[in-house]
């Protein structure tokens, strides 16, 4: 389960990814603004958050890619439903 964002918070999200350099540096602080997001994101069929900030920072580089996709794009399609 994950709490859907609103187009705002997702905005906000895609906006702060290129600011980050191309460094190695960049690549970590990349890395950690997924983390957060999924950690703000996932939850259980009642709500409370599945997993803490340093859990989800332990999820590989690539799967993290792959679990923020899955929150933006089923976030979009609720519509009206996850703009509240």
């Amino acid at each position: 389960y994950y709490k859907a964002r609103t187009p705002n918070e997702l905005a906000a999200y895609f906006g702060a990814m290129p600011t980050f350099g191309n460094d190695e540096a960049g690549a970590v602080a990349r890395q950690k603004h997924m983390a957060k997001f999924i950690a703000a994101s996932l939850c259980t069929e009642s709500g409370e958050p599945l997993m803490t900030l340093a859990e989800s920072e332990l999820i590989l580089g690539g799967l993290k890619f792959e679990i923020v996709n899955i929150i933006a794009i089923g976030s979009s399609e609720i519509g009206d439903a996850g703009k509240g």
